[in-house]
């Protein structure tokens, strides 16, 4: 009967197989140990050579899958969203200065914008008129005239609102020279108008003088140099003007 693999030794000396009953090596005479222990060459079992390589690839299967999902994770973050070329330099531009402000009038109070009002014009053969109520007595029509440096009203105007008392002598500050347009220099007598109102807003102590009798009332830059801005609107046929309040101390 043929002996178990297991129980099998070899000489080592001569490495000739020895059954689990011999003493002495068959081929070389060598005696063989008592003790007997199981070759290396039949320690080692192929399936745990196999499962220790499955481990192995186990492992290598989990960095891989790992480094993966690493990389799919960077690829999908968003990047930094470029800023636009034109708000990068609209941060580096320099602040435009400034204008100077206009002072207002002497003994006037100070003054403030808030939302823009309009008042709308008249029309009368093609020139268009702005209401103007003058010291809260009397509304009369001016034409709006950024060439005029004063609020200008003809002279028979100006008597009768100096006759009715709208004008009162404390309120002639004077004469002034004035240049024409054809280069003609005109001397006009000054004045101070308390109250000039246009819509709602309201101007104190606004310098005006007079003009010919067949001229015009103009409202000019006395009037309109007191406000930041102003404009027409054509179309519409208003004049468009910021709501003025008194300035808070």
């Amino acid at each position: 009967m043929p002996h178990d693999a297991r129980s099998w030794l070899f000489c080592s000396k001569c490495g000739r197989p020895t059954g689990p009953e011999e003493r002495f090596c068959g081929g070389c005479g060598f005696p063989i140990p008592q003790a007997r222990a199981t070759p290396s060459i039949l320690n080692s079992s192929p399936a745990i050579e196999w499962t220790a390589l499955r481990i192995t690839l186990a492992l290598i299967a989990v960095a891989l899958f790992a480094a993966m999902f690493a990389l799919v994770a960077v690829v999908s973050t968003p990047p930094d969203k470029p800023q636009p070329v034109a708000e990068r330099e609209k941060k580096t531009e320099s602040p435009e200065p400034t204008p100077p402000a206009v002072p207002p009038e002497e003994g006037t109070q100070p003054l403030r914008e808030s939302s823009p009002i309009e008042v709308v014009l008249q029309n009368q053969n093609g020139v268009l008129y702005v209401p103007v109520l003058i010291n809260n007595q009397i509304t009369l029509k001016f034409v709006l005239d950024s060439g005029a440096s004063d609020v200008s009203i003809p002279i028979d105007v100006v008597s009768t609102l100096i006759r009715t008392g709208t004008l009162a002598e404390a309120d002639l500050t004077g004469t002034t020279t004035h240049v024409l347009a054809d280069g003609r220099e005109v001397s006009s007598m000054t004045f101070r108008i308390r109250s000039l109102k246009v819509g709602d807003v309201v101007l104190e102590n606004v310098s005006g003088s007079d003009t010919s009798a067949n001229g015009h009332l103009l409202l000019g830059q006395s009037f309109l140099r007191r406000f930041k801005s102003w404009s027409i609107d054509n179309e519409r046929q208003v004049l468009v003007l910021p709501f003025l309040q008194p300035a808070v101390p």
